[in-house]
């Protein structure tokens, strides 16, 4: 039962933990714009900057957004390439075309 008010009063660790990373997201979404009008090759030189940026003493942290943003960016790109998909039971499956053991049984 004091659980249960805690809960109420102060949150769940879960939702404590989201209410944290919420301004990351929005931090995360608000580059959306910017990483759209980026071509191909000006996304994969991301990786370069981020290296060089680093070797210069930035701390992870200072990457952090700006990266995620990178990498979800490359990922809407590039669905094809997911290694795994969903089966209509919730189970993870070989993507088409790739290579499945035991195929034949």
């Amino acid at each position: 039962m004091l659980d249960v008010i805690l809960a109420k009063v102060f949150g769940t660790k879960n939702e404590r933990q989201v209410k944290a990373l919420r301004p990351l997201v929005a931090a995360i979404n608000d580059l959306e714009p910017a990483m759209l009008q980026l071509s191909d090759q000006d996304l994969a030189r991301k990786t370069l900057e981020f290296r060089e940026r680093l070797a210069q003493g930035a701390p992870l942290d200072d990457l952090l957004v700006e990266a995620f943003a990178v990498v979800r960016e490359a990922g809407r790109r590039r669905p094809q390439n997911a290694p795994f998909r969903r089966s209509a039971r919730g189970r993870r499956d070989p993507a088409p075309g790739k290579n499945r053991r035991n195929e034949d049984r």
